[in-house]
């Protein structure tokens, strides 16, 4: 205060003096955005890693009988999982699935996501809010309401029927193809709107330049607009296959408890065998199993779309 007086005395504005004479004495150690990803990383720590850490603690525990189990190191359960032909096939179907529903949602997500970013602005705001909308009903709801219609006697049936595609009805439910269908409604906006992010950056010149050089429209598709949207395919069949490959709840409800996925075997485990060490190693062996999937997959487009996702993170 004396110092801003003084100033103020001698004609020179406060702003001349540092910002710590202004402040006082104290003085924050390091950047100040240091201190505001504090809170964050003590959500994650207390939210995510403490339990990701108890969950691989428990994995290498003992099971005794009655539910108990022992903090007796060992590899058993890991060795179990991998010896059983059933856990290594339902793992195997579980990531499958998902790899189908994101294709689907890659092939039908594309075309609706290229019309939003260059079609009309009115149809483009329609599709958009059509996208969007699906995400303010809860996945539980939406999966009740998927088991009306892929029943026999449902809506989907009944289309099937009308168009001539089949002639009597076919059971959708309590199998891998009404899950996935399920799974791609449930995670379709995911992969449309990185999408159309994605294509509304591309800049028309580049397409204009291609078509002077002498290219129809489908090269310019397949030569400029396609290598300059993988980001923006990349990043959401990422999030599909991954929302897809943990979904508990949608193959729950689908499935009726006749198609087995991972996250279902896990929950018997835990919950009716009461075999928790065994339960705690699948779901480890399955998130390892799927950050190797997505290491190998980002290895593989860095080394074919390097320039482009450079260009993009650039």
């Amino acid at each position: 205060m004396q110092r801003a007086y003084a100033a103020k005395a001698s004609g020179a504005s406060e702003a001349e003096f540092p910002l710590r004479a202004r402040r006082g004495s104290v003085r924050w150690p390091g950047p100040p955005y240091v201190w505001l990803l504090i809170p964050a990383v003590l959500v994650l720590l207390v939210f995510f890693v403490l339990p990701l850490l108890t969950m691989i603690r428990y994995s290498l525990y003992t099971h005794v009988a009655g539910g108990m189990m022992q903090p007796v190191l060992t590899f058993d359960n890991f060795q179990h999982f991998f010896q059983q032909e059933l856990y290594r096939r339902v793992l195997a179907k579980t990531l499958l699935n998902a790899l189908i529903t994101t294709l689907l949602a890659l092939l039908l997500g594309y075309p609706v996501a290229y019309v939003i970013a260059r079609g009309h602005p009115l149809v483009s705001r329609i599709l958009l809010i059509a996208v969007i909308s699906p995400l303010l009903v809860g996945i539980v709801i939406r999966s009740y309401g998927w088991l009306v219609l892929l029943n026999r006697q449902g809506l989907v049936n009944q289309a099937l029927q009308a168009l001539g595609v089949i002639t009597s009805p076919v059971r959708l439910t309590g199998n891998d193809v009404g899950v996935i269908i399920s799974l791609l409604h449930v995670f379709y906006p995911f992969m449309v709107l990185p999408l159309a992010s994605v294509l509304q950056k591309i800049e028309r010149p580049l397409e204009e330049a291609a078509m002077v050089l002498g290219a129809n429209r489908l090269q310019v598709f397949y030569r400029v607009i396609l290598p300059l949207s993988i980001p923006g395919i990349a990043a959401g069949s990422l999030v599909v296959f991954l929302l897809a490959a943990g979904s508990f709840v949608t193959p729950r409800l689908i499935g009726k408890n006749l198609t087995k996925w991972l996250l279902g075997l896990v929950e018997e485990q835990v919950l009716t065998v009461f075999n928790w060490p065994f339960g705690a190693a699948m779901a480890v062996i399955f998130i390892a199993v799927v950050l190797l999937l997505v290491a190998v997959y980002g290895r593989l487009l860095e080394s074919k779309f390097a320039f482009v996702l450079k260009g993009k993170a650039s």
